[in-house]
C-alpha cells in the first residue's frame, strides 16, 4: 500500500536519489553443537559461539573439584522430548548436555540462550520481558518438566543462568500469562489465525475491505535525539514519548526495526507479521529534519499517492522481515538529519512516521 505523504528535499545543496516502498570452547559440529572436550577435576569451560545457530553464548561452566574424573563433556540443540508445561513456550533452543545424566559433586553453572535479535529486552514473537525468562529441564526419571531456579541473566548476552548439580535437558521458556503486549487489544495466550478474516485492521474493530477504514488505527514510529544518541520507538502517541516498544536503526541510519508481535496482540495471534499488508506515510505535523519537509500530495502539482514520486521526493517504507519483525525505511541518514535534541517541550529535530496494517 502506498504512503499518503511524500517527503521533499528542502537545502538545494543535498541530494537526493529516492524509492518508493510502503575460555575454552569445543570444536563446532556445525549449528546443532560443539564437540566434546575433556574435562577433568581442575574444571573448565565449554562453550559454543556460532553466531546465528540458536546456540551462541550456550555454555557450561565446571568449578574445580565438581568431577573426580575426566569426562567428554558436550552441549547440542535437540528437540523437545515432550511437551511444554501449559501455558509455556519456549524462548530459545532447546539445549541437550552430555554425558546426559552426569551428576557433580558441586553445582555447576549452565548459560543458556533466549532470542532477542533486536536486544530491546523482549523475547523475540513474545511479548515477555527478558527478566520473566525462566528455565525448564527435562526429569527423564518421571517424563515431566521441572522448574528450575534462574541464578543470573547476562541481558546483553541473552543468556539465562542456572546452577545444576546434573545434566539432562534445559530449555529458557516463557509463561504467557507474562505476556504484554504494546496495544493488549485481545487475550495473547492463544495463537489462532481464525482469529480474523481478510482485511481486518491491526488496531481497531474496522476491516478495509469492509470499507471501516477510519477504525483503523495508526501506531506511531517516532526518533529523536537524546543525551545518548538517537532513540527510535513505537507508540500509540507521536511526539516526545518515553515509553512503548523500542526500534533498532541499522547502521547506516535509513531505517528502524522492531517486533511487532511483541508490539501488537493480533500480530502475536496471527502467528506472524507476514500475514499483515503494513503501510506507512511521513507525519508532517510532527516531523522536523534539518534538510527535509513533508508535504501533502494534494499540495504538488501532478502529486498523486497512486503515481511514483517524483526524483526529489520519496515515501517512507514499511514491510514484514520474519514473523516477528517488522521494518520500516526512509530514504536518508536519519544521524544527518536529526541533530538538535529533543527536550520535554518537543522541541528539536524529530522524524515521525505513522503506519498500520490489515490482515491479508
Amino acid at each position: 500500500m502506498r504512503s499518503g505523504y511524500r517527503i521533499f528535499l528542502i537545502c538545494l545543496c543535498l541530494i537526493l536519489t529516492s524509492q518508493a516502498a510502503c575460555k575454552q570452547s569445543g570444536s563446532s559440529d556445525g549449528a546443532d553443537g560443539i564437540s566434546a572436550v575433556a574435562i577433568g577435576p581442575e574444571g573448565g569451560i565449554v562453550a559454543t559461539s556460532e553466531q546465528g545457530s540458536g546456540l551462541s553464548g550456550a555454555q557450561v561452566y565446571i568449578p574445580r573439584n565438581a568431577l573426580e574424573s575426566s569426562q567428554n563433556i558436550s552441549l547440542a540443540s535437540t528437540e523437545l522430548p515432550r511437551a511444554l508445561p501449559n501455558g509455556y513456550r519456549a524462548a530459545g533452543r532447546c539445549i541437550s548436555f552430555s554425558p546426559d545424566g552426569a551428576v557433580f559433586k558441586q553445582p555447576v553453572k549452565l548459560y543458556l540462550p533466549y532470542t532477542d535479535v533486536n536486544n530491546d529486552g523482549i523475547v523475540d514473537g513474545k511479548a515477555v520481558h527478558e527478566t520473566r525468562v525462566s528455565v525448564l529441564y527435562y526429569n527423564e526419571r518421571t517424563g515431566r518438566w521441572e522448574k528450575l531456579n534462574v541464578s543470573g541473566r547476562d541481558e546483553d548476552a541473552n543468556l539465562a543462568i542456572v546452577d545444576t548439580m546434573h545434566f539432562s535437558t534445559y530449555v529458557v521458556s516463557i509463561n504467557t500469562t507474562d505476556t504484554q503486549t504494546l496495544d493488549s487489544s485481545i487475550p495473547t495466550d492463544t495463537t489462532d489465525p481464525a482469529l480474523f478474516t481478510s482485511g481486518d485492521c491491526l488496531v481497531g474493530d474496522g476491516n478495509v475491505i469492509g470499507g471501516n477504514v477510519d477504525s483503523c488505527y495508526y501506531y506511531n514510529l517516532t526518533v529523536t535525539r537524546r543525551s545518548t544518541g538517537l532513540l527510535a520507538v513505537i507508540d500509540r502517541h507521536a511526539t516526545f514519548v518515553r515509553t512503548g516498544i523500542p526500534a533498532v536503526i541499522s547502521p547506516e541510519g535509513d531505517s528502524a526495526t522492531f517486533d511487532a508481535a511483541s508490539a501488537f496482540s493480533k500480530v502475536l495471534a496471527s502467528g506472524s507479521a507476514s500475514q499483515w499488508t503494513w503501510e506507512c506515510e511521513f507525519v508532517q505535523e510532527h516531523t522536523y529534519l534539518q534538510g527535509y519537509e513533508v508535504r501533502y500530495d494534494a499540495l504538488i502539482p501532478g502529486g498523486s499517492s497512486d503515481t511514483e514520486p517524483p526524483a526529489d521526493g520519496a515515501y517512507a517504507g514499511i514491510q514484514a522481515v520474519d514473523a516477528n519483525m517488522v521494518r520500516i525505511t526512509w530514504p536518508f541518514d536519519v544521524s544527518e538529519q536529526i541533530e538538535y535534541m529533543s527536550t520535554d517541550e518537543a522541541l528539536g529535530h524529530r522524524l515521525v512516521i505513522r503506519f498500520r496494517a490489515a490482515y491479508l
